[in-house]
């Protein structure tokens, strides 16, 4: 209708809009409400992921999965390394573990691998279950959602560099896994405004913030 077309976004937010996202997301970080995890906890994950990323006969777990890559599916790299699809239930496993206090080992990453422990979905699809190596799915105890929170990555680790995984540069992928599953690259936001966690201004205060 001629005098009422849709403007588009601008670029920036009125100053005003923009310190109340300041406002909200530096309150968010700061309420005792929001789960933290402890320092020495954080680091001890850090240390474990950067040599588990280094053990070449340990997978690494990769956030992306879709038409012709199932979750769970073992997947060989051109270096000969094994990468495995899963959704975000895997940085929720990690995150309730550290929360908790835990601090595995290398030696339990490979028992967890042997056997076949590390949940890698939600649901598995039927065009799914044939291809995947790892079936486990998110368990009750480490299902945020249904606690009522969403899991929000400080730096974000989707994958969206074009190919296939097999392909990718191995550094990448090494980098995407430690981002991935580091609970220090995690916080929690409410279920129910789930999308404040990936405001950029939510981002950049929250990586100021334990």
């Amino acid at each position: 209708m001629a005098g009422y077309e849709l403007p588009e976004c601008p670029e920036s937010l009125p100053d005003e809009v923009e310190r109340s996202l300041g406002q909200l997301a530096e309150a968010w970080a700061k309420t005792e409400v929001r789960p933290r995890i402890h320092a020495a906890t954080l680091a001890h994950w850090d240390r474990l992921l950067d040599e588990w990323a280094l053990e070449h006969d340990l997978p690494l777990f990769i956030r992306k999965w879709g038409r012709d890559l199932a979750r769970g599916q073992t997947v060989r790299h051109s270096t000969g390394r094994s990468l495995v699809p899963s959704d975000n239930t895997l940085a929720h496993w990690a995150f309730v573990r550290a929360y908790q206090g835990e601090c595995p080992t290398i030696g339990d990453v490979r028992g967890y691998v042997a056997r076949r422990e590390l949940p890698v979905a939600m649901a598995l699809k039927t065009s799914e279950l044939p291809l995947a190596d790892y079936r486990k799915l998110r368990g009750r105890s480490d299902n945020l959602n249904k606690l009522g929170w969403r899991v929000c990555h400080r730096v974000p680790v989707g994958m969206r560099k074009p190919g296939k995984l097999s392909a990718l540069p191995i550094d990448d992928l090494m980098l995407h896994f430690k981002r991935f599953l580091a609970p220090s690259n995690m916080f929690l936001v409410p279920k129910l405004f789930g999308g404040m966690g990936g405001l950029p201004t939510m981002l950049e205060v929250m990586r100021r913030h334990n």
